[in-house]
């Protein structure tokens, strides 16, 4: 907690007097600026996606250092993180920013700097399994059971157990399908209208919301600050609230400030959770409170630059800030970048809200059985009802429903083996040859043989020769996942994969599944979640002998969760067409093969698997053919050629 004198402190330009000091698990010394530390940056807020109502936002650290030798070892150690200021006597004082985990070292090492990312240091338990310990059937279970039940997994001290809505019932347990403890307090959060905060040096959690402080909590002169955006445009007031069934809208629950709504327009919030409030009688019991809270909510968009800083402000402070020397505008901190570099650094933001409305697990289509079927979920009784004009209403169990899925999604993988899908590495079926010895497969560099693998959702699977089988895409920054299935096939042959400059061993002699961000039993990383930023994807397998490691359902896909199998959205492949670089469509009648590519169309033998001896070729210098029928007329250059009765003319024109 700061000190009258620490914020008084920051508000003055003598960035001399900026300190900073870092405990690293397994470090015997204290980073701070003197020594080892060039500069840090710490992420923070409770605005995702639009939305505030339900968000839990991880704190994330990156910092640069140099001449930090043992750099490397790093990854996955505690770091401890606290910023000072020193006064006119000087003596000094520190505030904590935070305990984190380290994710990822930078692998490349630069005049003498490295990079690291960590995240808060609860962000594994977190994202773990949650474990009910509630036994359901004693009844007159509620929220507040609920929420006291997954802070006990986490080892979490509620700051209060008094929450919104805190006598919802809950029947029976609704997360019943390997939902993380991330869930379930994102569903107890949009209940309770709040969202999530976690003091990690006390390990206390508290159900948020916004400051209610008639005056502000701080205020920004125009000396406080460098830049501002926005500034102008006021979000609110909220004067509607939606609670909102996913699927059903006939479920939906609505409250509303009438008065509100005639005198300054609709702004309306939509919160969709199915969990908890699984039918509009619930909703109903919820809706009050939700509303209560929201109704008459408004702040200003803005976003400002602070060049002394202000790392002791919280998540949800309400602050005012002057345009002027006269005209100021109130808002809420909703995202907080602080930066440290031997000076403060603050960017604050208020971005305005959406309609949050969050689409949850069951927003599914049932390939043929539920196709334009409405579905409504009762997840504490495990049952599913479809209504549709065609169907008279069905229930189904949960065996029931996943039998279903189980064929809707062998389904949609038949489409996706014939048509372009949502992969970004090109190619992983290795259906698309090019006429290189070297490098026989389109966008690969290096050789592979394509095998037979009924397992495969692309029934084709690849195998590795001795060398190096690679591939380069560009793409935007950000979270990505790739995925394959392997199976050592020589135990006594070294085998790789590279991604990104991390390398991990192709060890297992059986069918094993490789995904980037995959956790052991403890939640630790064994292969870490793929971050780019450098605009590229690279990833290689290596492998020091002919035909020993075979891999299949080659994926990549945006995101931290690994996806189905499917095509590049530009390759097609059927048993007569291939779409990639051109298109080959193969004859099943004539002995033929079509390719077109951007450079010509070519007619080949579809036995030529080279396609480098064309039959008929059509390019910018005209057509070259084996051989011409021409049943009725042909004109060549000057020459006239034609059937006349049951003779053959051959005229010369001038």
């Amino acid at each position: 907690m700061a000190t009258a004198n620490f914020i008084n402190e920051c508000k003055k330009g003598a960035n001399s007097n900026r300190l900073a000091r870092l405990t690293v698990e397994g470090l015997n010394e204290i980073i701070n600026e003197s020594n080892k530390l060039s500069s840090f940056s710490i992420d923070q807020g409770c605005y995702i996606d639009g939305n505030i109502v339900g968000s839990i936002y991880i704190k994330k650290f990156e910092g640069t250092f140099v001449n930090l030798s043992d750099y490397m070892d790093l990854e996955s150690k505690s770091l401890d993180c606290k910023v000072g200021v020193r006064y006119s006597n000087n003596t000094t004082e520190y505030i904590d920013m935070g305990t984190y985990i380290v994710e990822r070292p930078n692998d490349v090492k630069t005049e003498n700097k490295c990079t690291i990312t960590a995240y808060d240091s609860l962000i594994n338990k977190i994202d773990s399994k949650y474990v009910c310990s509630i036994d359901y059937s004693q009844g007159n279970k509620t929220l507040e059971d609920l929420y006291i039940d997954v802070c006990n997994g986490l080892g979490l001290t509620p700051v209060t157990t008094n929450i919104l809505n805190k006598t919802i019932p809950i029947g029976n347990n609704p997360f019943t399908n390997n939902e993380k403890n991330r869930t379930v307090l994102e569903c107890i959060a949009k209940v309770a209208c709040s969202f999530i905060t976690i003091d990690e040096t006390t390990n206390e959690i508290d159900l948020s919301w916004l400051s209610d402080s008639v005056s502000p909590d701080y205020t920004f002169e125009l000396s406080d600050y460098s830049t501002l955006e926005g500034g102008v445009i006021e979000y609110g007031p909220v004067n509607s609230v939606t609670l909102k069934s996913s699927q059903v809208d006939d479920e939906n629950v609505n409250q509303t400030d009438s008065e509100s709504v005639s005198q300054n327009g609709e702004h309306q919030l939509v919160i969709s959770e199915d969990y908890i409030l699984y039918n509009s009688d619930l909703r109903t019991q919820a809706i009050t409170a939700i509303f209560n809270r929201l109704n008459g909510l408004r702040y200003t968009d803005s976003k400002i630059t602070c060049y002394y800083g202000k790392p002791f402000l919280k998540i949800g402070n309400k602050i005012r800030i002057y345009k002027d020397l006269q005209n100021y505008f109130d808002t809420y901190i909703l995202k907080h970048k602080f930066t440290y570099d031997g000076t403060f650094e603050s960017i604050i933001e208020s971005p305005a809200l959406t309609n949050q409305e969050v689409k949850n697990k069951q927003d599914i289509s049932l390939k043929e059985k539920l196709r334009n079927t409405e579905v409504m979920i009762d997840k504490q009784n495990g049952t599913i009802k479809l209504l549709t004009d065609n169907l008279s209403d069905n229930y189904y169990n949960i065996e029931q429903v996943n039998e279903l899925i189980q064929t809707a999604e062998s389904g949609l993988t038949n489409t996706f083996t014939q048509s372009g899908g949502y992969n970004i590495l090109r190619n992983t079926g290795l259906w698309f040859t090019q006429n290189d010895v070297n490098n026989p497969y389109e966008y690969w560099i290096g050789k592979a043989d394509q095998l037979s693998n009924d397992k495969a959702y692309s029934k084709t699977s690849i195998l590795l020769k001795n060398g190096d089988f690679e591939q380069k895409e560009t793409v935007a920054n950000g979270n990505y996942t790739i995925s394959f299935k392997y199976i050592k096939l020589i135990p006594l042959a070294n085998a790789t994969v590279t991604i990104n400059g991390r390398t991990y061993n192709l060890s297992e002699t059986n069918i094993t599944e490789f995904y980037t961000g995959k956790k052991d039993n403890s939640g630790q990383y064994i292969i870490q979640p793929l971050e780019v930023s450098s605009n590229q994807i690279d990833i290689k397998f290596t492998c020091d002998t002919d035909d020993a490691i075979e891999i299949y359902d080659l994926m990549c896909n945006q995101g931290t969760e690994k996806s189905v199998w499917s095509q590049n959205q530009n390759e097609t492949t059927t048993d007569t067409v291939n779409i990639s670089q051109g298109i080959t469509i193969i004859s099943n009648v004539k002995n033929t093969k079509f390719k077109a590519d951007a450079d010509g169309v070519r007619i080949f033998d579809k036995n030529d698997s080279t396609n480098s001896n064309p039959i008929t070729e059509f390019t910018d210098k005209g057509m070259t053919t084996k051989e011409a029928i021409v049943e009725d007329q042909a004109t060549i250059v000057g020459i006239l050629r034609q059937q006349v009765g049951d003779q053959i003319w051959d005229c010369l024109i001038i």
